[in-house]
Protein backbone atom coordinates (compact mmCIF):
# COMPACT_ATOMS: atom_id res chain seq x y z
CA UNK A 1 0.00 0.00 0.00
CA UNK A 2 2.90 2.58 1.08
CA UNK A 3 4.02 1.67 -2.38
CA UNK A 4 1.47 2.06 -4.70
CA UNK A 5 0.32 5.21 -3.15
CA UNK A 6 3.19 7.61 -1.21
CA UNK A 7 5.92 6.54 -4.58
CA UNK A 8 3.28 7.57 -6.65
CA UNK A 9 2.12 10.49 -5.08
CA UNK A 10 5.77 11.62 -4.73
CA UNK A 11 6.89 11.05 -8.37
CA UNK A 12 3.62 13.00 -9.66
CA UNK A 13 4.22 16.01 -7.31
CA UNK A 14 7.90 15.74 -8.77
CA UNK A 15 6.55 15.80 -12.23
CA UNK A 16 4.49 18.83 -11.72
CA UNK A 17 7.79 21.18 -9.57
CA UNK A 18 10.31 20.57 -12.69
CA UNK A 19 11.38 21.05 -15.90
CA UNK A 20 12.05 18.68 -18.39
CA UNK A 21 15.79 19.78 -18.04
CA UNK A 22 15.53 20.07 -14.24
CA UNK A 23 14.51 15.90 -14.60
CA UNK A 24 17.27 15.10 -16.53
CA UNK A 25 19.48 16.39 -14.43
CA UNK A 26 17.42 15.58 -10.44
CA UNK A 27 15.90 12.53 -11.03
CA UNK A 28 19.23 10.78 -10.79
CA UNK A 29 20.28 12.15 -7.61
CA UNK A 30 16.50 11.69 -6.43
CA UNK A 31 16.65 8.31 -7.33
CA UNK A 32 20.23 7.91 -5.25
CA UNK A 33 18.52 8.96 -2.30
CA UNK A 34 15.97 6.07 -2.91
CA UNK A 35 19.09 3.63 -2.97
CA UNK A 36 21.22 4.90 -0.43
CA UNK A 37 17.79 4.94 1.73
CA UNK A 38 17.35 1.02 0.99
CA UNK A 39 20.54 0.17 1.46
CA UNK A 40 20.45 2.04 4.85
CA UNK A 41 17.41 0.57 6.32
CA UNK A 42 18.55 -3.12 4.88
CA UNK A 43 21.92 -2.38 6.91
CA UNK A 44 19.78 -1.26 9.96
CA UNK A 45 17.68 -4.09 10.41
CA UNK A 46 20.93 -6.78 9.58
CA UNK A 47 22.83 -5.11 12.35
CA UNK A 48 20.15 -4.12 15.06
CA UNK A 49 17.23 -6.10 14.85
CA UNK A 50 18.02 -8.81 17.16
CA UNK A 51 19.53 -5.96 19.99
CA UNK A 52 16.58 -3.36 19.35
CA UNK A 53 13.69 -6.30 18.43
CA UNK A 54 10.88 -5.80 15.91
CA UNK A 55 8.77 -2.97 18.02
CA UNK A 56 11.85 -0.45 18.43
CA UNK A 57 12.42 -1.12 14.62
CA UNK A 58 8.54 -0.17 14.05
CA UNK A 59 8.90 2.93 16.06
CA UNK A 60 12.08 3.81 13.84
CA UNK A 61 9.22 3.69 10.95
CA UNK A 62 6.90 5.21 12.51
CA UNK A 63 9.24 8.82 13.48
CA UNK A 64 10.78 8.44 9.82
CA UNK A 65 7.00 8.24 8.33
CA UNK A 66 6.12 11.17 10.41
CA UNK A 67 9.27 13.17 9.45
CA UNK A 68 8.46 12.43 5.17
CA UNK A 69 4.63 14.36 6.04
CA UNK A 70 6.74 17.18 7.96
CA UNK A 71 9.32 17.58 5.11
CA UNK A 72 6.82 16.85 2.01
CA UNK A 73 4.30 19.79 4.12
CA UNK A 74 7.27 22.50 3.73
CA UNK A 75 7.94 21.71 0.86
CA UNK A 76 4.35 22.00 -0.55
CA UNK A 77 4.12 25.33 0.83
CA UNK A 78 7.68 26.72 -0.51
CA UNK A 79 6.48 25.58 -3.60
CA UNK A 80 2.95 26.87 -3.75
CA UNK A 81 1.27 23.86 -5.17
CA UNK A 82 -0.47 23.60 -1.61
CA UNK A 83 -2.27 26.75 -2.39
CA UNK A 84 -3.65 25.70 -5.89
CA UNK A 85 -5.95 22.41 -6.54
CA UNK A 86 -4.20 19.22 -7.38
CA UNK A 87 -6.08 19.56 -10.66
CA UNK A 88 -8.63 21.71 -12.83
CA UNK A 89 -11.14 21.36 -15.81
CA UNK A 90 -8.25 24.24 -17.65
CA UNK A 91 -5.61 21.02 -17.27
CA UNK A 92 -7.18 19.23 -19.73
CA UNK A 93 -10.68 17.19 -20.96
CA UNK A 94 -9.89 13.51 -19.59
CA UNK A 95 -11.55 12.77 -16.60
CA UNK A 96 -10.14 12.28 -13.02
CA UNK A 97 -11.23 8.36 -13.06
CA UNK A 98 -10.42 5.37 -13.93
CA UNK A 99 -12.53 5.05 -16.80
CA UNK A 100 -10.87 8.61 -17.64
CA UNK A 101 -7.48 6.99 -17.73
CA UNK A 102 -8.27 4.17 -19.57
CA UNK A 103 -9.86 6.40 -22.53
CA UNK A 104 -6.79 8.25 -22.32
CA UNK A 105 -4.86 5.16 -22.71
CA UNK A 106 -6.59 4.25 -25.87
CA UNK A 107 -6.63 7.55 -27.15
CA UNK A 108 -3.02 8.32 -26.69
CA UNK A 109 -0.20 6.27 -28.39
CA UNK A 110 1.97 8.25 -26.40
CA UNK A 111 0.12 7.27 -22.92
CA UNK A 112 0.02 3.65 -24.36
CA UNK A 113 3.74 2.72 -25.18
CA UNK A 114 4.05 4.26 -21.39
CA UNK A 115 1.98 1.53 -19.73
CA UNK A 116 3.38 -0.84 -21.95
CA UNK A 117 6.95 -0.42 -21.43
CA UNK A 118 5.76 -0.71 -17.74
CA UNK A 119 3.90 -4.28 -18.38
CA UNK A 120 6.93 -5.49 -20.34
CA UNK A 121 9.50 -4.67 -17.32
CA UNK A 122 7.05 -6.09 -14.66
CA UNK A 123 6.75 -9.41 -17.01
CA UNK A 124 10.51 -9.42 -17.69
CA UNK A 125 11.54 -9.10 -14.21
CA UNK A 126 9.05 -11.67 -12.66
CA UNK A 127 10.83 -14.16 -15.21
CA UNK A 128 13.95 -13.24 -13.84
CA UNK A 129 13.38 -13.41 -10.48
CA UNK A 130 11.62 -16.62 -10.41
CA UNK A 131 14.67 -18.35 -12.77
CA UNK A 132 17.18 -16.55 -9.98
CA UNK A 133 15.14 -17.74 -7.31
CA UNK A 134 14.49 -21.00 -8.30
CA UNK A 135 18.37 -21.58 -9.79
CA UNK A 136 19.74 -20.67 -6.13
CA UNK A 137 17.26 -23.39 -4.48
CA UNK A 138 18.47 -25.89 -7.18
CA UNK A 139 22.19 -25.22 -6.79
CA UNK A 140 22.71 -24.22 -2.93
CA UNK A 141 20.97 -27.28 -0.47
CA UNK A 142 21.80 -25.39 2.40
CA UNK A 143 19.21 -23.13 3.83
CA UNK A 144 21.99 -20.74 5.92
CA UNK A 145 24.40 -20.69 3.06
CA UNK A 146 21.07 -19.90 0.68
CA UNK A 147 20.47 -17.09 3.04
CA UNK A 148 24.31 -15.86 2.82
CA UNK A 149 24.18 -15.66 -0.93
CA UNK A 150 21.44 -14.08 -1.20
CA UNK A 151 22.70 -11.64 1.29
CA UNK A 152 25.93 -11.32 -0.48
CA UNK A 153 23.96 -11.13 -3.94
CA UNK A 154 22.33 -8.11 -1.98
CA UNK A 155 24.55 -6.05 -1.26
CA UNK A 156 26.39 -6.57 -5.04
CA UNK A 157 23.36 -5.13 -6.33
CA UNK A 158 23.01 -1.93 -3.77
CA UNK A 159 27.04 -1.06 -4.58
CA UNK A 160 25.73 -1.18 -8.43
CA UNK A 161 23.11 0.65 -7.90
CA UNK A 162 24.51 3.48 -6.17
CA UNK A 163 27.44 3.28 -8.92
CA UNK A 164 24.91 3.77 -11.69
CA UNK A 165 23.15 6.77 -9.74
CA UNK A 166 26.57 8.41 -9.35
CA UNK A 167 28.06 8.08 -12.87
CA UNK A 168 25.28 7.20 -15.57
CA UNK A 169 21.93 7.90 -14.59
CA UNK A 170 22.12 12.12 -14.55
CA UNK A 171 24.95 11.59 -17.81
CA UNK A 172 23.21 9.78 -19.97
CA UNK A 173 19.51 11.62 -19.15
CA UNK A 174 21.69 14.98 -20.37
CA UNK A 175 24.26 13.40 -22.80
CA UNK A 176 22.19 10.93 -25.00
CA UNK A 177 18.44 11.46 -23.57
CA UNK A 178 15.76 9.75 -22.48
CA UNK A 179 15.52 7.58 -25.51
CA UNK A 180 18.99 5.93 -25.07
CA UNK A 181 18.47 6.08 -21.16
CA UNK A 182 14.85 3.51 -21.54
CA UNK A 183 16.91 1.07 -23.76
CA UNK A 184 19.74 0.64 -20.82
CA UNK A 185 18.30 -1.93 -18.65
CA UNK A 186 16.30 -4.03 -21.51
CA UNK A 187 20.16 -3.87 -23.02
CA UNK A 188 21.15 -5.26 -19.84
CA UNK A 189 18.34 -8.18 -19.51
CA UNK A 190 19.13 -9.19 -22.82
CA UNK A 191 22.27 -10.15 -22.77
CA UNK A 192 21.44 -11.69 -19.17
CA UNK A 193 18.53 -13.72 -20.66
CA UNK A 194 20.32 -14.57 -24.22
CA UNK A 195 23.26 -15.97 -21.68
CA UNK A 196 20.88 -17.94 -19.43
CA UNK A 197 19.07 -19.69 -22.25
CA UNK A 198 22.49 -20.95 -23.38
CA UNK A 199 23.54 -21.81 -20.46
CA UNK A 200 21.66 -21.74 -17.07
CA UNK A 201 24.13 -21.43 -14.48
CA UNK A 202 23.88 -19.92 -10.98
CA UNK A 203 25.75 -17.18 -12.81
CA UNK A 204 23.76 -16.40 -15.51
CA UNK A 205 20.61 -16.34 -12.92
CA UNK A 206 22.39 -14.01 -11.02
CA UNK A 207 23.19 -11.73 -13.44
CA UNK A 208 19.66 -11.45 -14.25
CA UNK A 209 19.11 -10.17 -10.72
CA UNK A 210 21.63 -7.90 -10.84
CA UNK A 211 20.69 -6.00 -14.19
CA UNK A 212 16.93 -6.02 -12.54
CA UNK A 213 17.72 -4.83 -9.33
CA UNK A 214 20.86 -2.10 -9.46
CA UNK A 215 18.95 -0.46 -12.70
CA UNK A 216 15.29 -0.93 -12.44
CA UNK A 217 14.75 1.42 -9.68
CA UNK A 218 18.17 4.05 -10.82
CA UNK A 219 18.52 4.67 -14.69
CA UNK A 220 15.20 3.28 -15.54
CA UNK A 221 13.22 5.06 -13.19
CA UNK A 222 14.58 8.11 -13.41
CA UNK A 223 14.06 7.92 -17.24
CA UNK A 224 10.45 6.27 -17.19
CA UNK A 225 9.06 8.95 -14.37
CA UNK A 226 10.85 11.65 -16.79
CA UNK A 227 8.37 10.64 -19.70
CA UNK A 228 5.58 12.24 -17.44
CA UNK A 229 6.99 15.61 -16.91
CA UNK A 230 5.27 17.22 -20.60
CA UNK A 231 2.23 15.90 -19.31
CA UNK A 232 -0.40 18.47 -18.08
CA UNK A 233 -1.48 18.19 -14.25
CA UNK A 234 -4.22 16.22 -14.34
CA UNK A 235 -2.89 13.62 -16.54
CA UNK A 236 -0.13 13.20 -13.92
CA UNK A 237 -2.60 12.53 -11.66
CA UNK A 238 -4.92 10.33 -13.40
CA UNK A 239 -3.18 8.71 -16.15
CA UNK A 240 0.21 8.28 -14.23
CA UNK A 241 -1.33 6.76 -11.15
CA UNK A 242 -3.69 4.86 -13.27
CA UNK A 243 -0.42 2.95 -14.94
CA UNK A 244 1.57 2.96 -11.87
CA UNK A 245 -0.70 1.39 -9.50
CA UNK A 246 -3.45 -0.70 -12.38
CA UNK A 247 -1.27 -1.41 -15.01
CA UNK A 248 1.97 -2.24 -13.32
CA UNK A 249 0.19 -4.85 -10.74
CA UNK A 250 -1.93 -6.48 -13.35
CA UNK A 251 1.58 -7.17 -15.29
CA UNK A 252 2.84 -8.70 -11.83
CA UNK A 253 -0.26 -10.77 -12.37
CA UNK A 254 0.85 -11.94 -15.99
CA UNK A 255 4.37 -12.19 -14.58
CA UNK A 256 3.52 -14.89 -12.31
CA UNK A 257 1.27 -16.89 -14.57
CA UNK A 258 4.08 -17.37 -16.73
CA UNK A 259 6.52 -18.23 -14.26
CA UNK A 260 3.49 -21.13 -13.04
CA UNK A 261 3.26 -22.21 -16.12
CA UNK A 262 6.23 -24.20 -16.11
CA UNK A 263 5.81 -25.32 -12.35
CA UNK A 264 4.93 -29.02 -13.35
CA UNK A 265 8.45 -29.11 -15.12
CA UNK A 266 11.45 -29.20 -13.10
CA UNK A 267 14.65 -28.52 -13.50
CA UNK A 268 17.14 -26.18 -14.84
CA UNK A 269 16.42 -27.25 -18.52
CA UNK A 270 12.71 -25.78 -17.82
CA UNK A 271 13.66 -22.83 -16.28
CA UNK A 272 15.75 -21.83 -19.09
CA UNK A 273 13.28 -21.87 -22.07
CA UNK A 274 11.50 -19.00 -19.81
CA UNK A 275 13.77 -16.55 -21.55
CA UNK A 276 12.16 -16.86 -24.70
CA UNK A 277 9.23 -15.45 -23.27
CA UNK A 278 11.75 -12.53 -21.84
CA UNK A 279 13.19 -12.10 -25.04
CA UNK A 280 10.27 -11.50 -27.24
CA UNK A 281 8.99 -9.34 -24.36
CA UNK A 282 12.20 -7.47 -24.41
CA UNK A 283 12.09 -7.04 -28.15
CA UNK A 284 8.90 -5.22 -28.17
CA UNK A 285 9.89 -3.74 -25.14
CA UNK A 286 12.69 -1.72 -27.05
CA UNK A 287 10.38 -1.21 -30.01
CA UNK A 288 8.16 0.82 -27.22
CA UNK A 289 11.02 2.79 -25.96
CA UNK A 290 12.13 3.95 -29.26
CA UNK A 291 9.16 5.10 -30.07
CA UNK A 292 8.40 6.72 -27.02
CA UNK A 293 11.91 8.43 -26.50
CA UNK A 294 11.36 9.66 -29.93
CA UNK A 295 7.70 10.86 -28.72
CA UNK A 296 8.45 12.26 -25.68
CA UNK A 297 11.43 14.40 -27.34
CA UNK A 298 9.06 16.21 -29.35
CA UNK A 299 6.58 16.77 -26.45
CA UNK A 300 9.58 18.12 -24.62
CA UNK A 301 10.14 20.96 -27.46
CA UNK A 302 6.26 22.41 -27.16
CA UNK A 303 6.54 24.04 -24.58
CA UNK A 304 7.42 24.42 -21.19
CA UNK A 305 5.80 21.46 -18.94
CA UNK A 306 4.04 23.55 -16.46
CA UNK A 307 2.50 25.84 -19.31
CA UNK A 308 0.89 22.71 -21.61
CA UNK A 309 -2.39 22.23 -22.25
CA UNK A 310 -3.23 18.89 -23.90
Amino acid sequence: MFNALAVVLFWSFASTTVTVDAAKRLYGLIGLGGVLGGLSGASLVRTFIISWGRETMLYLCVILVALIGVVGFIVLRKTGVADKPAVTRADCKIECSPSGAMSALRSSRYFLSISLIVMCYEIVSGIADFQYGSTVEQTIMEPLKRDAFFGAVGQVQSLVAIAVQLFLTSYILRRYGVKIALMVLPGAMLLGSLGFLALPTLGFATLLSVSDNSMSYTINQAARETLFVPMSRMERYTVKAFIDVVVQRFAKVLGVAVNLSIIPFRGSSALRWLSLVSLLVLLGWALLAQFTGQRFEQLATVAPSHQRDR
